[in-house]
C-alpha cells in the first residue's frame, strides 16, 4: 500500500531543500518511485510542465544529432 505524504510544512519547521537524487527521507515509495520528481512536477502549472517536456525532448534530439554512427 502506498503512503500518502503531505507537502505541507509543519508549524515551526522549515521546508527541507529539494533533493533531486532522492537522498531525503521519504523520497521513494515502496515500489522505488522517486516521489521528489513527482512532487516537483505537480508544483508546476500545465504550461510549465509542457515547457519541461519540450526542453527534454529537444535535448534528446540534440544528443541524437551528435551521435556518431558505429563503424562495422
Amino acid at each position: 500500500m502506498m503512503k500518502v505524504m503531505s507537502d505541507e510544512v509543519e508549524p515551526g519547521r522549515e521546508e527541507a531543500p529539494f533533493v533531486a537524487d532522492g537522498l531525503a527521507a521519504g523520497a521513494y515509495n515502496e515500489e522505488g518511485v522517486d516521489l521528489t520528481l513527482i512532487r516537483m512536477f505537480l508544483r508546476l502549472t500545465p504550461a510549465e510542465r509542457l515547457d519541461e517536456a519540450s526542453s527534454s525532448a529537444n535535448g534528446i534530439e540534440e544528443l541524437r544529432a551528435l551521435q556518431v554512427p558505429a563503424s562495422r
